[in-house]
């Protein structure tokens, strides 16, 4: 009986392993693929996919084809109407969704997160390079469920929405101020190693520099690789996966032996940060941080297993968050320094509420918010115009799936175009090209006369630029805080504007200011002069007694 049994078993294993692949056959051959551009033969659209401008030019081809569209890698030859509200296409083999509709991005990404929750495999920055470790490109697994566990438990905002490390932020944000005000040519490197060390105090608890702190230096170096390496398309090896086993000294394979020797980078920034980090608990006034909270909450695992995880987690928040809030602070300060008529309205409106009855002022404080429409628009406005993360990072699908009468294959790279959803006329007005806080603001009824609030009705670009479905970015909180407290205290105790020399290449003789962004993965204004003041006496005595605090 039991060989009986065996062998039905067999049978029926064989019934529906080729039942499976004709089902799927049909189910595509029943629901067509979403629309999208021609491909040639053998490589499909790989020689249309761009590697910079990828949202404008997606959001082009959504006009052709339809806001679902598809590209196609070379193994599909599509002929679909027009109208769709997804578009594909395929390059050597890999079929490519876009997402071009926040409707849609919601529908798939969110509401059928358990099909669309996973990542492309990072063949290159994961697995040569070793950074297989870090959050955001990690394939939905256990392992990467365990991982957000973590974080989103240490990250998770107050009643209010804001961050719990809002202490943390006030401290890094208040030296940032100080040394803008003693060496503002440096801005760009002080925003960064001001991010890069509130990022590492909160993770590893450890003691930052001022300036040139050496493990910010050292985390800010492998953050930048690492942007530079997760470009799609950037290598040929993240289509031709088989070209990994080529041995280093083969001709061609420079991106392997490259890769080989940056790889002792993750071991480092995983192992010694921590060590550090745990030798300083036993030391009087350690600060609390993500590593001591999570080795007081051991689980029921075995503990190397547990210190693993904890080392993995510790070694990616950095890496998650350092070059996007960055560019954030740093957009908005471009934003405003092209815009000095706009600054002086925040300002005045700063002045108006942070100034007391003996005609003090004070610093902003995260409870000001409602204070200050002018600049919490001006920070959303920043985040909608000049978007970090223009086509968000690439889901992959691990079901096969039906939407709107289109088949969308397992194995599908999903890309959502945060810059064409965040430029949408019909959600954001029109002029979207155009930084205009306005767009945000709204009148206040139950307020007096004039007044005005942040319009609620109006969609947050924060609901989009930090991703969707389980792949939200967990620290969103954080980075939201602190970009509003750098803008207030910036806007409070300073003046920038760019020079009259470099007005006019920037700025066209109809106003409009020239989007210069360095292109790519992630969307950063290019270095450009700017003239940094402190606004007034009363700013000064601000910094003064600032400096007298540290």
């Amino acid at each position: 009986m039991a060989i009986m049994s065996v062998w039905s078993a067999q049978a029926i294993l064989l019934l529906l392993v080729p039942s499976y692949f004709i089902y799927a056959k049909w189910r595509r051959k029943t629901y067509p693929l979403p629309p999208g551009p021609k491909g040639w033969p053998i490589i499909g659209n790989a020689l249309d996919i761009p590697l910079t401008s990828m949202g404008p030019v997606y959001a082009s081809w959504a006009k052709l084809f339809g806001e679902i569209m598809i590209l196609l890698t070379g193994d599909l030859v599509l002929t679909s109407p027009i109208g769709s509200s997804i578009i594909s296409a395929s390059a050597l083999g890999q079929t490519i969704i876009i997402i071009d509709s926040y409707d849609v991005a919601i529908e798939l990404l969110e509401k059928r997160a358990a099909k669309y929750s996973s990542r492309p495999r990072a063949i290159m920055a994961g697995e040569l390079m070793g950074w297989d470790n870090v959050f955001a490109i990690m394939p939905y697994s256990d392992r990467w469920r365990n991982h957000r566990k973590r974080l989103v438990k240490y990250f998770r905002p107050d009643a209010n929405g804001i961050s719990v490390h809002s202490p943390r932020a006030y401290e890094f944000v208040h030296r940032l101020v100080l040394d803008i005000n003693e060496t503002p040519n440096e801005l760009y490197d002080l925003v960064r190693h001001t991010v890069g060390g509130l990022g590492l105090s909160l993770t590893y608890g450890l003691p930052i520099q001022r300036r040139n702190d050496p493990l910010v230096k050292f985390a800010d170096t492998i953050a930048r690789i690492l942007s530079d390496n997760i470009i799609p398309g950037k290598y040929l090896v993240e289509v031709l996966p088989a070209l990994r086993y080529l041995p280093s000294w083969f001709p061609g394979a420079g991106f392997k032996r490259y890769a080989e020797s940056v790889r002792w980078m993750s071991t480092d920034f995983k192992i010694q940060p921590y060590e550090r980090a745990v030798e300083a608990f036993e030391t009087e006034g350690a600060q609390p941080c993500f590593v001591s909270d999570s080795l007081a909450s051991f689980e029921s695992r075995e503990a190397r297993a547990v210190i693993e995880e904890i080392q993995d987690v510790a070694a990616t928040i950095y890496v998650a968050a350092a070059d996007t809030t960055t560019d954030a602070i740093l957009s908005f300060i471009y934003a405003l320094a092209t815009h000095p008529e706009l600054r002086k309205k925040i300002q005045n409106e700063i002045d108006t509420a942070l100034t007391d009855e003996s005609g003090s002022l004070r610093l902003p404080t995260f409870e000001d918010q409602e204070k200050l429409p002018h600049l919490t628009a001006s920070v959303m406005e920043s985040q909608r115009w000049a978007p970090v993360t223009p086509i968000g990072v690439p889901h992959l699908t691990t079901e096969h799936d039906v939407f709107d009468g289109y088949f969308i294959p397992k194995g599908t790279v999903i890309v959502a175009n945060q810059w064409s959803m965040l430029n949408d006329e019909r959600v954001y007005g029109p002029s979207p090209h155009s930084f205009n806080p306005d767009r945000f603001i709204t009148s206040d009824s139950d307020g007096p006369e004039g007044a005005v609030k942040v319009n609620p009705s109006i969609r947050h670009p924060n609901r989009i630029a930090f991703g969707f479905g389980r792949r939200v970015c967990p620290g969103s909180h954080l980075a939201q805080s602190t970009l509003w407290l750098t803008a207030a205290c910036l806007l409070t105790l300073f003046d920038f504007e760019m020079p009259l020399s470099e007005k006019a290449d920037y700025i066209g003789p109809d106003g409009k200011v020239d989007q210069r962004f360095d292109p790519g993965l992630l969307c950063q204004p290019r270095r450009y002069s700017r003239d940094i003041k402190v606004r007034s006496s009363k700013a000064a005595s601000l910094l003064e007694g600032l400096r007298m605090g540290m």
